[in-house]
């Protein structure tokens, strides 16, 4: 995944509620997951622990006739595997390598991207963005490059060791050779002059005595001189050279003291920050118990005001229905008045003399 396609646009953007769920959600399960297989491994770091697996050299491991015939024609050492002295240094050699094990790393990287992934699933949570994972993410491909280009360093410094090392053999031997050479010349010369002394020609002896001896001593005096002024060239060739390789060392293992400092440090502000994110979590926790009684506050107030709505709700209606009964009386009385007033009913009932009276005056 790019940066760009992380950060989803520009830094600092805040994602919507939806995706603030589903990578929550997503980073979660990822945690979920993670926790399991952490707990796996550390199961089987610790029967690795437990159990030593028994070594078997690559030539009973791969051997054709050991495929195909089972082991029944090898030799002792290749059918029975180490002696119990070597099995013994073999256990020895597991048992101090079992703390710096493949699993052990593992379980170390998967704790921190659970840590990683717990801490983004807080700030989405929070703020709705992540840039403790955009953060950590940098970092980690800053690391890698870092030490990429510190492992191609090494390499190639220790192709150079080799080579230096090997040009040093090399003249180690071509000057033993050119020595040996010279040793060969002087033995020559001190065999020649053995021989002419063996002659009995006087003259010739004396002359040739001399003769031999004067070159003799000045080649030997040569040989000497060029033999000590080499020794002396070889010596400070090679101290520079030691001196190189001193400082070289040095410099690595500056180096390696500034990788582990950094790394305690490193250590150091982890734990701080789990110590911050454990102090968080019980602040949440706590937040979360007092949301959790004041919300129950709440809906029993919420019941209560209902409660009280409801019956100022059916007193109003109730008042309603009595002025609505009363007009409705008042209309209906009045309707009634009015028919007995035309039908002349009741109190309005018209007498007989009233009757007569009217009738008489019609006519």
């Amino acid at each position: 995944m790019t940066k760009g396609r992380l950060r989803g646009g520009q830094d600092g953007d805040i994602l919507d509620p939806v995706s603030c769920i589903a990578a929550r959600i997503t980073l979660e399960a990822c945690v979920e997951e993670l926790e399991i297989l952490k707990t796996m491994l550390r199961e089987v770091e610790r029967e690795s622990c437990n159990q030593l697996y028994r070594y078997v050299p690559p030539k009973q491991r791969y051997h054709p006739i050991f495929l195909l015939f089972e082991n029944k024609f090898l030799p002792r050492h290749l059918r029975f595997g180490p002696t119990p002295k070597e099995q013994k240094i073999l256990e020895e050699e597991v048992y101090e390598s079992i703390p710096y094990t493949n699993v052990k790393k593992l379980m170390e990287d998967i704790g921190f991207l659970t840590t990683t992934m717990k801490e983004t699933c807080a700030e989405i949570s929070h703020g709705g963005c992540f840039q403790t994972l955009i953060q950590v993410t940098d970092d980690f491909e800053r690391e890698k490059s870092e030490n990429e280009a510190i492992e191609a360093e090494h390499r190639h410094s220790t192709v150079e060791i080799v080579h230096l090392r090997q040009n040093l053999r090399d003249e180690r031997e071509s000057f033993r050779k050119r020595l040996n050479t010279n040793h060969e010349t002087v033995l020559g010369l001190q065999d020649q002059f053995e021989s002419i002394l063996g002659m009995g020609a006087t003259y010739l002896l004396s002359f040739s005595y001399l003769t031999v001896l004067a070159e003799g001593n000045q080649r030997f005096s040569y040989l000497s001189d060029w033999e000590t002024a080499r020794e002396d060239q070889n010596n400070l060739r090679l101290f520079l050279k030691e001196k190189l390789y001193i400082d070289e060392t040095n410099s690595y293992l500056d180096l390696i003291n500034d990788i582990q400092r950094w790394m305690e440090r490193y250590d150091s502000e982890i734990e701080r920050m789990d110590a911050l994110i454990l102090k968080m979590k019980i602040m949440r926790e706590t937040m979360e118990t007092d949301y959790g009684q004041l919300q129950y506050l709440y809906d029993l107030d919420k019941v209560k005001v209902d409660k009280l709505l409801w019956e100022k709700e059916e007193k109003r209606r109730k008042k309603e229905l009595q002025r609505l009964q009363f007009i409705a009386s008042v209309i209906i009385q009045r309707w009634w008045r009015q028919v007995m007033m035309e039908k002349h009913l009741g109190p309005y009932k018209i007498k007989k003399k009233e009757k007569d009276k009217n009738k008489k005056s019609k006519k």
